[in-house]
Order: C-alpha cells, then structure tokens, then sequence
C-alpha cells in the first residue's frame, strides 16, 4: 500500500497547482482536505483489500499536495516576510509528525484497532475545511 502512496504522490503537487489555478488556492486546498479525509474513512468502512488501496491512492493524491499548497496560501498571505511564515508552518508540520503517530499508536494499542485514529484524522480534517470555509473574505481572496 505504501507504493501506492508514493507512485501517487510524485505527480500530485504538480496537479494540485493546475487544479487551484482553476478553483482558487482555498476552494483546492478544500477539495485536497475532502479527498483526504475520503482516504481516512474508506478502511473504516470497508476492510478489504480494495478499500486499503483506494485508500492509499487517495492519501498519495493529496498530502504532497496539501503541503505545497498551504505554503502557497502563507506565501501569499505573508508577502512581507514569507519565509518566516514557512518556516514557522514547517516547524509546526515537524511536531505534528511526531505527536500524531503516537497519538494514533496510543489509540490503536487501547482499542486494538486503528479505527479511532482514523476517525479522529477524519474529524481534523473536516474542522480543516471549516476553519478554510470561514477565513474572512479578504483573506481568501489574498489566497487565491
């Protein structure tokens, strides 16, 4: 499965820029959270084989993607001093690795399974989308 992520994720951020140039930095990084979130909820639905691959294909499509488009949005937001804007985005991303697995390691080994991880991935991706729904106008705008 993990192939699959990554023969996915090679052309993805390529994709993700021609796809915001058509629908907005904000309205495409939404859509990369939705897909996301998708490839979250597909094991939980289903356990077989098909489901774990449709999973891992969604998962390469977008993480690159959200990545390289959300340092365009801080890039955009912050034209004064984007760097720093990056590179505190960066650090915040770094820990993040490090706390989500053990957080999802944590879970997993309490219920035996990996399903309240994924649940939870789900619902921080769905606050995602609503933290980017409501960004005041101006900000959008300024984004995209």
């Amino acid at each position: 499965m993990w192939v699959l992520v990554g023969l996915t994720a090679i052309p993805s951020t390529f994709a993700w820029d021609r796809l915001s140039n058509r629908l907005g930095l904000i309205r495409a990084l939404m859509l990369a959270y939705a897909v996301q979130t998708a490839s979250f909820v597909l094991p939980l639905l289903d356990h077989g084989m098909w489901a774990g691959a449709a999973s891992a294909v969604l998962f390469g499509l977008t993480f690159a993607g959200i990545v390289s488009l959300t340092l365009t949005v801080v890039g955009r937001h912050y034209p004064h001093n984007p760097a720093k804007a990056m590179a505190t985005l960066t650090l915040s991303y770094g820990v993040a690795q490090i706390i989500a697995p053990a957080i999802a390691g944590t879970l997993a080994r309490d219920s035996g399974s990996y399903q309240g991880a994924l649940v939870l991935a789900a619902i921080m991706m769905a606050i995602g989308i609503v933290l980017l729904w409501c960004m005041p106008q101006n900000a959008r705008s300024t984004a995209g």
